[in-house]
């Protein structure tokens, strides 16, 4: 119940990190971690009961008798005929102006070719906003942009999304188009709205 302490066990994902000598460790606590997990309506508060009943629990990978840990061997790949015609290319850029932070995360997937000539791309751009002081503010747009190129003509599938949250409901807008060297030749919008769920 709101109010009354709660006591709650949170296993973090598979990862390993080696601490060098002088390092420290930092654990954060908090109602939102943007803009991997959506902030809630109301800027709600936490109070941490710390003591005993409060700890960290984290295993320690033994080293081998020689003092340094089993190597991984060399990376593995599937075969595959695709001959890379560019190279993908990812980056993120964080900007905050006049209150709002802004991250936009950019993945371009590279120009690859598969046996018969045909020609692929596919870039992806995901943009979340949010205002530092207002949680209702946060929004988030993705776009995904495929162009297969084969004899010539190039056909374009296009996919834009935006999403924003209305108190307890996610607003969700989607647009595909699709089109070929002279014309569009699909195109559609929905619009829709969805409950949160709290439970």
């Amino acid at each position: 119940m709101f109010g009354e302490p709660t006591e709650v066990t949170v296993s973090m994902d598979a990862a390993a990190h080696r601490i060098e000598p002088g390092h420290r460790w930092r654990l954060t606590i908090s109602t939102t971690y943007w803009p991997l997990v959506w902030p809630l309506p109301d800027q709600t508060p936490i109070a941490l009961h710390t003591g005993e009943s409060s700890y960290l629990s984290l295993l320690v990978r033994r080293r081998a008798d020689d003092g340094e840990p089993t190597p991984f061997g060399p990376a593995e790949w599937a075969p595959t005929d695709l001959v890379w015609r560019n190279p993908p290319v990812r980056n993120r850029r964080v900007a905050t102006t006049n209150g709002w932070t802004t991250i936009t995360d950019f993945d371009e997937s590279g120009r690859f070719e598969v046996p018969g000539g045909i020609v692929a791309s596919i870039t992806s751009t995901d943009t979340f906003t949010i205002r530092n002081d207002d949680p209702l503010s946060a929004g988030v747009g993705c776009l995904r942009d495929c162009r297969v190129r084969w004899a010539g003509a190039v056909v374009a599938i296009t996919v834009e999304s935006t999403m924003w949250a209305i108190g307890d409901r996610w607003h969700v807008v989607n647009t595909i188009r699709a089109s070929e060297p002279d014309a569009e030749v699909f195109a559609r919008t929905t619009e829709f709205t969805v409950d949160r769920d709290w439970a």
